[in-house]
């Protein structure tokens, strides 16, 4: 079965397309592919004054964060 989510290499001309648009962007890792990428997106979240964050959603939820505590 096909994966829905868009491949990675798609990630910075949504990023940029969602910034363009005025929107904040939370992005899941890897945010780029190349060096020129990452430069790029900050120009543009800087003109914008949009938030851009990159992260691990799953690794964030609160079943990890219990398992740190019993560990």
């Amino acid at each position: 079965m096909p994966s829905s989510l868009p491949p990675d290499y798609w990630h910075t001309r949504i990023e940029m397309d969602v910034l363009v648009a005025g929107k904040h962007v939370y992005c899941e890792k890897p945010l780029i592919q190349k060096t020129e990428e990452g430069k790029m997106l900050v120009e543009a979240a800087k003109k914008s004054d949009k938030i851009l964050q990159v992260g691990s959603q799953r690794v964030s939820s609160l079943a990890f964060h219990e398992a740190k505590k019993i560990l």
